[in-house]
C-alpha cells in the first residue's frame, strides 16, 4: 500500500513528525529512538500481530502498530 505524503497521527489524535513514504513510515518513539513501520501485510508495524519495536539500547522495546484510512490520507500510530 502506497502511503507517501499520508499525515500520520498518535493514537490520540495528535499529529506527529512522521515520514511515510512508499510503503513505510518513520517515526521517534516516545524514546526518542527513530522506528520504521511498513503498510504490507505480514510485515513489522502493519497490524496488531507484527508491530514494529523500538531498538533503542535504552531497550525501550516499545511496540507500534499502523491503521491506515486510506480515504483520508491518513496514518494513526497506534
Amino acid at each position: 500500500m502506497r502511503i507517501t505524503d499520508f499525515k500520520v497521527y498518535d493514537a490520540k489524535g495528535n499529529l506527529m513528525l512522521a515520514d511515510a513514504f512508499g510503503n513505510n513510515v518513520a517515526f521517534n518513539c516516545k524514546c526518542g529512538h527513530p522506528v520504521l513501520a511498513i503498510a504490507l501485510k505480514g510485515w513489522r508495524g502493519n497490524d496488531v500481530d507484527n508491530p514494529a519495536e523500538c531498538k533503542s539500547e535504552s531497550d525501550c522495546k516499545k511496540q507500534y502498530y499502523l491503521k491506515v484510512c486510506e480515504a483520508e490520507k491518513k496514518i494513526i500510530i497506534v
